[in-house]
């Protein structure tokens, strides 16, 4: 039913007790609607379908709404701002190997775990006169699938005659998953917020239409002097998380929105030219990933789901962390809620953050401006 107050379904007892009520009226008070009785079995069968049709219903009606909105009908409302979700993106990692010197390594390489996670090198690259050199491996799928132990790559899928060993040395880049609905929601809601120019929020806003952008921010040194980090007087500092392949539209979404003679400042450089045939260049930084380790143990109760109540505890913490934004610090109480979110869950026991296993504490974990917060691994041990 849709009232001034939004769409309110009804249940199946509520179908059910409306429908008898209509029966009675039509054939008398003394009618037979009993489940067992051929009248309350017809009753009960439309029931039933009319209860999902009004379910669907209502999921269409809340599919107008980005704060309820799910899956695809949330991509499409998306689109009224100019962003759209983020696809998943493949882990990247430093690999050594070992072999004849001067023989190349071919792009496409193979390389790959014991778990049968393959990886290929993005580029040739060849065995120096010491007998070894080093390639950048590409999972071959995209998502956190990917996000091993670089030791865990000591596997040559395609064997050559020309490489005899090879070694994952470190992590370049995490793979990350497909953006979760939580995650594409709160980038809305920064997106939407600035709609003007030469200010904070409209240069952030703009960033966050820029394909595989997934947070930005903008830091500002009003004063006359250039500030700790080295940023010149009266200038900004755009740090952005993404968008490592699509500089030139970070540029130009900076170029567009910033205050007519402040400068831009960064690690990055890139030069647009503007209407008039002049070239300007834009300067801006790209954030660090700071990981973020959790240890969780809890007691629970028969409600608890021993096959799935794990993983959804994982996902709840990994989700909210991954959806921080840059300079957004991780507060420790924060995590109780997500905990507690999952059915069966009675007390959360200890629960302990860190950047590495070695340092874990009940702290809050402090992000710098430059930095984004990655949960690179949960832990969650059932207490009995």
């Amino acid at each position: 039913m849709l009232t001034e107050t939004g769409y309110t379904r009804r249940t199946y007892d509520e179908i059910i007790d409306d429908k008898i009520e209509r029966a009675q009226e039509l054939f008398g008070e003394d009618i037979e609607t009993d489940e067992t009785t051929p009248l309350g079995k017809f009753i009960r069968i439309n029931a039933y379908d009319q209860a999902l049709a009004e379910e669907e219903a209502e999921a269409i009606y809340y599919a107008r709404f980005p704060n309820t909105a799910t899956g695809v009908s949330l991509d499409r409302l998306c689109t009224f701002i100019g962003i759209s979700r983020n696809s998943a993106t493949p882990a990247q990692f430093k690999v050594k190997a070992k072999g004849e010197p001067g023989k190349t390594i071919p792009f496409g390489f193979l390389v790959g775990t014991e778990s049968e996670l393959n990886y290929y090198s993005t580029q040739e690259t060849e065995i120096g006169e010491d007998g070894s050199c080093e390639f950048i491996a590409e999972c071959t799928t995209a998502g956190t699938n990917g996000n091993v132990s670089a030791s865990e790559i000591n596997v040559i899928v395609n064997p050559s005659a020309d490489v005899e060993e090879i070694c994952g040395v470190s992590l370049i880049k995490a793979g990350t998953d497909i953006e979760s609905d939580y995650a594409l929601r709160q980038r809305f809601n920064e997106a939407k917020e600035g709609q003007g120019s030469c200010n904070e929020n409209s240069i952030r806003t703009a960033l966050l239409r820029v394909p595989t952008v997934t947070s930005a921010s903008v830091i500002v040194n009003e004063s006359d002097t250039a500030d700790s980090a080295g940023r010149p007087p009266h200038s900004f500092e755009c740090f952005i998380s993404g968008g490592e392949k699509n500089h030139r539209d970070i540029a130009l979404a900076i170029y567009d929105k910033k205050p007519l003679g402040i400068k831009t400042f960064g690690k990055v450089s890139y030069t647009i030219t503007d209407e008039g045939g002049y070239n300007h260049t834009i300067n801006f930084s790209h954030t660090i990933n700071q990981a973020v380790v959790v240890s969780i143990k809890i007691k629970t109760n028969t409600d608890f789901n021993s096959i799935t109540g794990i993983d959804e505890i994982k996902n709840n913490i990994i989700s909210y962390i991954n959806a921080l934004g840059v300079g957004n610090n991780v507060y420790f109480s924060s995590l109780f809620g997500k905990i507690h979110a999952v059915n069966g869950v009675e007390e959360v026991t200890e629960l302990l953050l860190g950047k590495d296993e070695k340092n874990m504490s009940t702290e809050n974990i402090v992000i710098s401006d430059w930095e984004i917060a990655e949960c690179s691994s949960v832990s969650v041990e059932v207490i009995t």
